[in-house]
């Protein structure tokens, strides 16, 4: 019998949907909500909804296989063309060149596609040219000597003629292409892909298997690894085995049937793409820290942890602190936010502290409050991305003239 073919629904930010009853069965309903109910908020079938379900997706965007037969598709507020942008910058995928590859990717689930494609093409092109290998310590019995004889262990068992031996084995084992093997058998998982690119991307999983060891890796594997002139090609492989790894569900067992979603937490991939786009292009006089912690006690306990600092090189002195809201407000920053922003930049001892939205709001803010130069900046999402870095450093590095001061 034929497998029944996939539904696809699609979910925009933060504009609820309803279905009638029928439209959606209980178990899938009830899947969602409890396997994906971060991502997407349900309510049941009441009188409240009129007898229907009402889905909304909260401020993510990606891929969600709920049964064989559903896939939600949510989509961001952005455009996909800006969405790639972004990945290339938090990914560290621009030096990959691929973006010209991208432009038939109308959706997002063609998006994921190509991105799997291109990986699974450079897997295999690298299985031609050779893989890496290293010299890997082996222990063995055998019944003819190779490297160093283990006395104690042989004599253990003096009835077998076989010697435990321990010698340095050239192989293609190593973490290097590990990774690469439980990125392409996560990408087999989700069962996203059309049934071309999932054949390429079993091609490129099969090539590896025979030789390379299937084991889970955390995604900050991918990250601060070594290459030499021989694996520099790796660099690029392991940027999109993170890209993958760290959008993927979280590490199921092997052999675990479940399908796997991906999933982009927008508020996340907004702040870290600020912070990626501002270090390649604040110039050299700054030095950005992402993530910079400050403790307030002297227990460790309490703690902020600063979205963004920017520091002089030279002098080491903190010039701003930014804070990434990808939720625009109506009309101007709520007290809140403004309260969290001027927090960190007494922590940090900084000038001036920023609040970054992706989109203009209709009151930007720009006073200061006990010594403090708080304002609202956008680093607009809905032009070029390069355009609007660089509109956003010139508002960044504006002086402050004639600007009101807070007072009780």
């Amino acid at each position: 019998m034929a497998p029944k073919p996939r539904t696809v629904l699609e979910l925009f930010e933060y504009a609820p949907i309803q279905l009638a009853s029928h439209e959606l069965s209980k178990r899938a309903g009830l899947k969602i909500w409890q396997t994906f109910g971060r991502q997407v908020a349900v309510e049941f079938p009441s009188a409240k909804t009129d007898e229907h379900w009402q889905l909304t997706a909260q401020g993510w965007a990606g891929l969600l296989p709920v049964t064989p037969e559903l896939t939600l598709v949510l989509r961001p507020k952005i455009a996909l063309q800006m969405l790639w942008s972004m990945l290339a910058y938090a990914f560290g995928l621009r030096d990959l060149h691929i973006g010209d590859k991208l432009v038939k990717a109308a959706t997002l689930p063609d998006l994921y596609e190509q991105l799997a494609l291109i990986f699974a093409q450079r897997v295999l092109k690298r299985r031609r040219q050779g893989l890496a290998h290293t010299y890997q310590p082996t222990v063995e019995r055998r019944t003819t000597v190779r490297g160093r004889v283990r006395p104690v262990e042989s004599l253990r068992r003096p009835w077998d003629v076989a010697l435990t031996c321990q010698y340095d084995q050239f192989s293609a084992d190593i973490e290097d292409n590990q990774l690469l093997l439980w990125t392409l058998d996560r990408i087999l998982r989700g069962r996203l892909c059309s049934a071309d690119a999932q054949r390429i991307v079993m091609s490129a999983f099969h090539a590896l298997r025979p030789g390379v060891s299937l084991r889970p890796f955390r995604p900050a594997a991918c990250q601060q690894r070594h290459y030499d002139r021989l694996t520099e090609d790796y660099q690029a492989l392991h940027a999109l085995c993170y890209f993958f790894l760290a959008q993927t569900a979280p590490f199921p067992a092997v052999g675990d049937s479940t399908m796997l979603p991906f999933c982009l937490h927008m508020a996340t991939l907004f702040e870290r793409f600020v912070a990626a786009w501002l270090t390649h292009n604040l110039g050299d006089s700054w030095r950005l820290n992402a993530q910079e912690t400050y403790r307030l006690d002297s227990e460790g306990n309490l703690a902020f942890r600063v979205d963004m600092v920017v520091r002089e090189r030279v002098t080491g002195r903190v010039r701003w602190v930014l804070d990434t809201k990808y939720s625009t407000p109506h009309q101007t920053p709520a007290a809140s936010d403004v309260a969290q922003v001027l927090a960190y930049a007494h922590a940090a001892r900084a000038a001036e502290a920023i609040l970054v939205f992706p989109t203009p709001i209709a009151r930007p803010l720009d006073v200061r409050i006990g010594g403090v130069r708080v304002r609202s900046l956008t680093f607009d999402l809905r032009t070029d991305v390069e355009v609007a870095g660089q509109a956003f450093l010139r508002t960044l590095d504006q002086p402050a003239e004639g600007k009101p001061t807070l007072s009780a």
